[in-house]
């Protein structure tokens, strides 16, 4: 199996997206464009001619050479036009592994992963085929959900697209300002231009719920691709009213895309600070997840989990400070290879 490394300069973009595209499990997060805005430096696993592959985000770890998933490219992973067999990612996996001494990565929940030499952590996102009709999705909107929106409703709350960039970052940090782990300058660097390269090239949109005295009080972030629509980032208040508009934005957002031959990716970041309570900063994680579970299924969509892989060969005392630390690709230097 010929399995090559490759560096970002060596990589055939024209051949790589042409894989994405075609792949079963092909997403932005695996597009050249996209890599190059979120990752510093990036190279590549790449089988024969570009039949299969995968992307390393790659940076460092205490001078040691690592692969580490960036906070804004949470599934990333073997791609390819057929669905990968077990074999195949173990092989790639295993040609990882042999190179690198700190391996941190999220892969898509296609990549089935027997190599007992990783640990395996899950993390979620959700997703909704928006092949049916507007009337045939709010069917299946729970309960909660559609009493949701009529509130929204009956509150005046309107939503817009095109929301002014500057704004939503605004909106987007006032309500993600809680402790966090990663390096937030990077972080919101990075979102910045992702958001004005998608805007430019017309891949993606900012949609804004007001309330009636004109006030932003949700706010989403959604990248279009042939094939899905991903809602990459969110806020929101986060007490009833904010419940309310955010439903309301995302029954639009439903809307405008129903009946096209499209799947709706809803994700969850871990970006700075954003495990906020009602009311209060709170570092408790499983709290948020709740809380968008309930909204996210509410709409219909099913949950899946997707792996994240760790590999750790570094020194005692430096698998001691990243324990302590958790440090993230938002944090650590690139590498070449």
């Amino acid at each position: 199996m010929n399995i090559q490394i490759l560096s970002q300069e060596e990589i055939d973009y024209k051949k790589w997206d042409k894989c994405i595209d075609s792949s079963l499990n092909g997403t932005v997060f695996g597009h050249s464009w996209y890599l190059n805005l979120v990752c510093e430096n990036w190279g590549a696993l790449v089988l024969d001619n570009y039949e299969t592959i995968m992307p390393l985000p790659l940076g460092s770890m205490f001078n040691n050479p690592a692969v580490i998933s960036p906070c804004l490219a949470p599934q990333l992973g073997v791609f390819s036009p057929r669905l990968p067999a077990p074999e195949i990612i173990d092989a790639f996996l295993s040609s990882l592994r042999s190179r690198f001494r700190y391996i941190r990565i999220g892969l898509n929940k296609y990549n089935l992963i027997s190599d007992e030499t990783f640990k395996i952590k899950t993390a979620r996102s959700y997703n909704l085929d928006l092949i049916y009709s507007h009337s045939k999705l709010f069917q299946a909107y729970s309960r909660e959900t559609k009493q949701l929106i009529q509130t929204g409703l009956s509150n005046k709350v309107t939503v817009m697209n095109g929301v002014p960039f500057q704004e939503f970052i605004r909106f987007y940090q006032s309500l993600c300002n809680g402790s966090s782990k990663i390096n937030k300058e990077n972080f919101y660097n990075t979102l910045r231009r992702v958001i004005s390269f998608s805007i430019l090239h017309h891949l993606g949109e900012l949609y804004g719920a007001y309330s009636a005295e004109n006030n932003l009080i949700a706010a989403a972030f959604v990248i279009r691709t042939s094939q899905r629509i991903i809602l990459l980032v969110s806020a929101m208040q986060y007490d009833s009213s904010g419940m309310s508009a955010f439903s309301i934005l995302l029954d639009h957002l439903l809307k405008q895309y129903a009946e096209k031959k499209l799947t709706i990716d809803f994700e969850i970041l871990p970006c700075p600070g954003r495990y906020l309570l009602i009311g209060k900063s709170s570092s408790d994680k499983m709290a948020f997840i709740r809380l968008f579970d309930s909204v996210y299924t509410g709409f219909g969509a099913k949950i899946f989990n997707y792996p994240i892989i760790l590999y750790n060969q570094l020194p005692w005392h430096n698998k001691l400070f990243e324990k302590v630390h958790h440090m993230t690709s938002d944090t650590t230097g690139s590498i070449t290879i």
